[in-house]
C-alpha cells in the first residue's frame, strides 16, 4: 500500500497562531549584554511538545540562544534532587516577590523569597557549590542535557559578557555572603551563576525539557527519569507563582499554565500531563518577557482553552485502543482501528490526531469508534471534524458515532457506522487462532429524533451507514 498524506488540524492550528503572533514587532532585545543586543530581532520559533514526545515546531527552530533565567527552575529541581527540599528551603523561600527579577527581595532572616529571583537562583546556584564545589557546573550541565535529551553547551561570549555587566548580581551575591545566606565565595558562586545562564539551546530543546516536567520528570523520548515526581510538582507551584516576576498575576490569569522565560527571548510553559510549549523572540516588554512569545501564549490559552483552571469535571481521555484489524473479513488486516474515550479538549486530541495520521500514512484504511467517548470540546470537535474529512478524502474512513457528537451532515467524507464490535480470540489457542476481525453489524434500534434508519446491507460484508 502506497503511503497517504493527509492535513493534521493540530499541527495547522499551531502553525497558524505562530504566524498570527509573526506581525507583534513591540519592545527591544535586552541591551545589558552586548551579545544579546546584537541578536536579530525578527527571529520567531515556536515549538509544542506532547507527553509521548511528539514535536510541532514552526520558524526559526535551528537558532540557539542562551537560557538565562529559564535555567532557575530547573537548577532549583537539580539543587533539590541533589540536596533535599529541606536543605533547600532553609536558604530559599517560595512566595512571590511582586517584584523585578534582579531587585534584592530578602526575609527578615535573609533568605531570598524564592528561587525565580536572582537573589534566590544566586543562593541555589551557591547551595550546589557548597555540597559539590567545582563539580557544580559539571552537574547543571549534565542535569539540563538529559532534560533536553542531547548535549548541551555554553556560549563563551554571552558568559563573559554576563559577568563584565553583572555588577548588580556580583553586589547581590556579597550581600547573600554577608547574611550567611550562600558560604562559599560570593564571587565564585556570581561566576557560576553567570554561566549557567550561558547555556545554548533552541526551541525544540525548550519544549522538550517542558514535556520532560509534564510527564513528571520522565525523559518522553529516552525514557531517563531525570526528577522525582515531588520535585516537579515544587518545580512548577513555584513557575505558577513566580515564574514571570511581577507580572506573575496578571499572567495565571490570563495564559493559566505555569511558565518561565529569559532575558534572550525564550519563554516556555507547562500543562501538567498533557503538553509542553515554548516559544522564542528577542524583542522583551518592561517585565523581561518576550513580547510575541506573550502573545502566542495568551492566544494559544484563549483559543485551544489551555489554562490550567479552566473547570471540566473530566476524567482525563482520548485514545483507549489501537490496533490494526480486518475490518471487512476478507482475511487482510488492513485497517486501524482507534477505540477513543472520555472527555476529549484540544489537548487530549493530539494523540488521535497523530494516530489517525500516522494510520493514514502507513496505507490502511481507518475505523474510528467514538462509542466510549462522553464529551468533545468545541475546539476538539472542530479539529476531528476537519481530521476525519482530511483522512475521508484520502483513505477509505469508518467512523462509529452512535452520540452523535460529530456534525454528521457538514462531515460527509468519512463513512458512518451504526454499530461496530471486536470478534476476540482465545490466546490460549494460538494455532487456531484466526486473523483479528472487526465486524461490522447494523444498529437494530429503533431511530431517535431526527434519525433516519440504518439502510440495509445488500452484499457480505459491506457497512451500513446513516443517510444524511
Amino acid at each position: 500500500m502506497n503511503p497517504i498524506d493527509i492535513r493534521s488540524p493540530f499541527r495547522e492550528t499551531l502553525h497558524r497562531l505562530t504566524e498570527d503572533c509573526r506581525p507583534v514587532t513591540d519592545g527591544e532585545n535586552a541591551s545589558y549584554i552586548p551579545s544579546l543586543a546584537d541578536v536579530d530581532p525578527d527571529l520567531w520559533a515556536t515549538a509544542v511538545m506532547s507527553p509521548e514526545g511528539d514535536l510541532y515546531a514552526f520558524g526559526d527552530v535551528d537558532h540557539e540562544f542562551t537560557i538565562q533565567s529559564i535555567s532557575k527552575p530547573l537548577v532549583y529541581g537539580l539543587a533539590i534532587e541533589e540536596l533535599g527540599l529541606d536543605t533547600v528551603l532553609e536558604r530559599v523561600g517560595v512566595e512571590p516577590s511582586g517584584d523585578a527579577f534582579n531587585e534584592i527581595s530578602l526575609d527578615a532572616n535573609g533568605r531570598p523569597v524564592n528561587p525565580m529571583i536572582n537573589a534566590g537562583a544566586l543562593t541555589v546556584h551557591g547551595l550546589l557549590q557548597e555540597k559539590v564545589g567545582g563539580r557544580a557546573d559539571d552537574l547543571i550541565l549534565d542535569g539540563l542535557s538529559r532534560l533536553a535529551g542531547r548535549r548541551l553547551d555554553s556560549d563563551r561570549e554571552v558568559g563573559e559578557g554576563e559577568r563584565d555587566t553583572g555588577f548588580r548580581n556580583r553586589a547581590i551575591a556579597n550581600l547573600l555572603r554577608s547574611t550567611e545566606t550562600i558560604t562559599c565565595d560570593p564571587l565564585q558562586v556570581f561566576d557560576g551563576y553567570s554561566w549557567q545562564c550561558s547555556i545554548k539551546l533552541n526551541v525544540c530543546d525548550l519544549a522538550t525539557i517542558g514535556a520532560t516536567l509534564t510527564t513528571g520528570g520522565v525523559h518522553p523520548v529516552t525514557g531517563d527519569r531525570v526528577f522525582r515526581e515531588e520535585t516537579v510538582q515544587w518545580i512548577l507551584s513555584v513557575m505558577s507563582t513566580s515564574g514571570m516576576y511581577d507580572s506573575a498575576g496578571n499572567w495565571m490569569n490570563y495564559v493559566g499554565v505555569p511558565a518561565k522565560s529569559g532575558v534572550s527571548g525564550g519563554l516556555f510553559g507547562v500543562i501538567p500531563g498533557e503538553l509542553s510549549l515554548a516559544s522564542f523572540s528577542p524583542r522583551l516588554d518592561e517585565h523581561g518577557h518576550s513580547v510575541r512569545g506573550n502573545a502566542f501564549f495568551h492566544r494559544a490559552s484563549s483559543e485551544l482553552g489551555l489554562h490550567m483552571m479552566r473547570v471540566t469535571g473530566r476524567p482525563h481521555g482520548a485514545l483507549r485502543h489501537r490496533a490494526v484489524v480486518d475490518f471487512d473479513e476478507d482475511g487482510i488486516q488492513d485497517t486501524t482501528l482507534l477505540r477513543l474515550y472520555g472527555d476529549i479538549d484540544f489537548c487530549s486530541y493530539e494523540a488521535i490526531d497523530r494516530e489517525v495520521t500516522r494510520g493514514a500514512a502507513s496505507g490502511t484504511g481507518l475505523f474510528v469508534n467514538l462509542v466510549e467517548v462522553r464529551s468533545l470540546a468545541p475546539k476538539a470537535k472542530e479539529l476531528l471534524e476537519e481530521l476525519l474529512m482530511a483522512a475521508g478524502e484520502k483513505t477509505t474512513t469508518y467512523v462509529h458515532d452512535p452520540a452523535n457528537l460529530l456534525d454528521h451532515a457538514a462531515c460527509s467524507a468519512p463513512q458512518w457506522v451504526d454499530q461496530a464490535e471486536i470478534r476476540e480470540y482465545r490466546s490460549d489457542q494460538p494455532e487456531r487462532r484466526p486473523p483479528r476481525k472487526l465486524l461490522r453489524r447494523r444498529d437494530a434500534r429503533k431511530p431517535g429524533p431526527g434519525r433516519k434508519p440504518a439502510a440495509k446491507s445488500t452484499a457480505k460484508g459491506s457497512d451500513s451507514r446513516r443517510k444524511r
